[in-house]
């Protein structure tokens, strides 16, 4: 029985996917060391560790960034009334 083939991604989103496989890896692996560690060392790794979960993070959004994915939600009337109990 034959699957279906998954689609094909450029050759950027690919590179991407490594990008953030292994910037994952690495905070992981950095999050790990700072629980484990004391002192300057854990301070050095959770400090590492917290800018590579913001790469991460950062190269969520590239992709719609970069196909022009733009969505706004504009909120005209927001009424707020006393709670009752």
């Amino acid at each position: 029985m034959r699957g279906r083939r998954p689609a094909r991604r450029p050759a950027a989103e690919a590179m991407l996917a490594v990008q953030m496989a292994a910037a994952h890896a690495s905070a992981m692996e950095l999050s790990r060391r700072a629980l484990a560690a004391d002192g300057v060392a854990a301070a050095a790794d959770a400090k590492l560790a917290a800018k590579f979960m913001r790469l991460y993070g950062d190269q969520l959004t590239r992709p719609k960034r970069h196909r022009g994915d733009k969505r706004t939600f504009r909120v005209e009337r927001v009424t707020v009334q006393g709670a009752r109990r």
